[in-house]
């Protein structure tokens, strides 16, 4: 059985083991490794036994037994995939359920676990900085920053609301408050205004109709991208919003 395929740029830097894995999902690890070991692997038709570090437009080419058994397919997804790369930014897609940096204790994020490490090892850049974040049950846009002066320059952006940053989701009922406004690009959004109380020792938030003290003002623009009549739990509609 013979596995073979070009690196793509994304995969740039990454490790051949790690490589093969995700080109080959159901592949067990321990055969990729095997077949290192004995020099069964070809890059660029040279054996390698070494899990060495790949270029894009490297040609790869793994040799295994024909009777080699796969391994199911794992629902867990990847923690991101890549959107954009250059020189100084990567844009990734995080998917849900990750953490875009560790926590403040290893009991919320085992080591190596959240995403700037992840990405970190993965691109071999231990400078590599997270330009904003993301919570961690959301998946989305993400923007890294590959040096310093890419970090300083998207700070500059996104204080003077140069990135546009957007959500969707789905809430219960159909909006229909707020004060009518176009956006940048014309759409029509409407404004909501509120007042935010934090509870950090209790991890929780509060959202006042009127101010309070200690409160915090909160501006929320959303649009109904569609409404999903009787899909509530008791009946009511659904509305899909960008926020």
């Amino acid at each position: 059985m013979i596995r073979e395929f070009t690196v793509k740029e994304n995969d740039e830097g990454k490790k051949l083991v790690r490589v093969i894995l995700q080109k080959y999902p159901r592949l067990p690890a321990g055969a990729v490794f095997k077949a290192l070991r004995q020099k069964d692997v070809l890059v660029n038709d040279k054996r390698v036994k070494q899990d060495i570090i790949l270029r894009a437009g490297d040609q790869i080419r793994v040799f295994l037994p024909a009777d080699l058994p796969q391994k199911p397919l794992e629902s867990t997804p990847a923690p991101y995939s890549v959107v954009f790369a250059d020189k100084s930014y990567l844009l990734l897609y995080k998917s849900p359920g990750i953490m875009v940096q560790p926590g403040r204790t290893r009991e919320e994020s085992p080591a190596g676990s959240s995403l700037i490490e992840i990405v970190r090892a993965d691109f071999h850049q231990p400078e590599i900085s997270l330009c904003h974040r993301l919570d961690s049950l959301s998946g989305g846009l993400i923007i890294l920053a590959r040096n310093a002066g890419a970090w300083q320059r998207m700070q500059v952006c996104l204080r003077q609301d140069e990135v546009i940053k957007r959500y969707q989701c789905l809430v219960l009922g159909v909006p229909q408050v707020g004060e009518s406004l176009a956006a940048h690009d014309g759409k029509e959004f409407f404004r909501l205004q509120s007042w935010l109380q934090k509870d950090a020792a209790r991890k929780k938030v509060y959202m006042h109709e009127y101010r309070q003290p200690g409160d915090k003002k909160v501006i929320t623009l959303y649009r109904i991208i569609r409404i999903y009549p009787d899909a509530g739990p008791g009946g009511e509609p659904v509305s899909h919003l960008e926020i």
